[in-house]
């Protein structure tokens, strides 16, 4: 009889753990979930706002939850591309699901795993991954297919548009599209290590941007590279006496008043508070006002101008009527608020069932003992 009341005093204890274990678990999984941000992309004047509970919308009509095709809604997406009539979702594993005229492809036949999406000529998505890089065209009559982008190296990690030539910086350089075939710009040029990370596209020139946390050699230092394209070199450009002491952590074009850029102090920062603007023609820079949190990355349509961090749900807008920046912060939403305690709930409940049974076990096994008990007993 000790040994059984033994055996179920340890069995509550395992109980007891596990669903301690479980709760804690689930809720702090959710909750950095619930503060995520996977990526900001624009179309058409909005902005989307990637994250593993949905796609949000900011618009002149405000912030809404986007409506994703029943097929999509359970996909933690990472990147949106836009067509006129089609879109291109690519979900946390790099795949890819087409919709077009009301119709929902997946692209098993795609050879990449797309990380980088851009808008090409005519209907034609460039998808850029480490792997491969590749070319999705939607026609009317031929539907949806996939060609090959040429002989690219694998290590794709940007990619723009310049005067209508398209340029990829990958681990190796930079490559740009010459006729039918593609010329490599990279450490023999000037470039610092070679590798081309970020890459600022301007109406006329293209600036490579070296983070201060990548691995760099005597080539030159981390920073901002303006690459003459006639000349096909780099050459290093030093930030003017207005930003000294910084250096650039990530950066944009946003004409008219020239390349918006997250700064930091320290060389090993991924992300920063400062912000200022350079103007590639005059060789100046300028100090604005300061992002209220730690950004990492900044996301422009010529009009617009956001900074954001992966793990801050928060989105910082620049309004350059006022020079100040504006902050939406998602948990002040009210349905992912709600989408977050309804998950709690849920969890509570699913753990109320769970020790039910396990009540009830007990419950049939103290009968079953009872019974035992009495047949035991002996008979008057």
């Amino acid at each position: 009889m000790f040994r059984k009341c033994g055996a179920c005093f340890v069995g509550c204890l395992f109980f007891i753990f596990l669903t301690v274990v479980s709760l804690v678990s689930l809720v702090w999984i959710d909750e950095n979930l619930f503060h995520q941000i996977n990526n900001v992309c624009f179309h058409g004047g909005t902005l989307f706002v990637l994250t593993p509970e949905g796609v949000g919308k900011t618009d002149s009509n405000g912030f809404s939850m986007a409506s994703l095709p029943a097929f999509i809604q359970n996909k933690n997406l990472h990147n949106l591309g836009f067509l006129s009539d089609s879109v291109f979702f690519v979900d946390s594993k790099g795949w890819g699901f087409v919709q077009s005229n009301g119709q929902i492809q997946e692209m098993r036949d795609s050879p990449v795993i797309v990380e980088k999406i851009i808008k090409g000529r005519e209907e034609s998505l460039w998808l850029c991954g480490p792997a491969s890089t590749t070319i999705l065209t939607v026609d009317s009559k031929k539907g949806v297919f996939i060609s090959n982008a040429g002989n690219l190296p694998s290590g794709t990690l940007s990619i723009g548009f310049v005067k209508d030539q398209v340029w990829f910086g990958t681990l190796s350089g930079l490559f740009g599209k010459i006729n039918s075939g593609w010329k490599k710009y990279g450490l023999p040029e000037g470039l610092c290590d070679g590798s081309v990370e970020f890459m600022v596209p301007t109406a006329s020139r293209m600036w490579v941007l070296v983070p201060p946390f990548h691995f760099y050699n005597s080539a030159g230092p981390p920073g901002l590279y303006k690459f003459e394209m006639e000349a096909g070199r780099f050459s290093y450009q030093s930030l003017p006496k207005e930003l000294s002491g910084k250096v650039v952590l990530h950066a944009v074009d946003f004409e008219p008043f020239g390349i918006a850029m997250i700064l930091a102090v320290d060389n090993g920062a991924r992300e920063g508070n400062d912000f200022a603007f350079f103007s590639p023609d005059t060789g100046k820079g300028s100090i604005e006002e300061r992002i209220p949190f730690p950004c990492r990355y900044l996301v422009s349509d010529g009009e617009n101008l956001y900074g954001w961090h992966p793990n801050n749900r928060k989105i910082a807008h620049w309004e350059p009527n006022f020079k100040k920046w504006g902050l939406f912060d998602f948990d002040s939403v009210p349905q992912l608020k709600e989408s977050y305690r309804l998950r709690i709930y849920k969890t509570f409940v699913n753990l109320c069932l769970a020790w039910g049974l396990v009540f009830i076990f007990l419950y049939v096994w103290r009968l079953a003992m009872l019974k035992q008990k009495r047949s035991k007993a002996p008979l008057p």
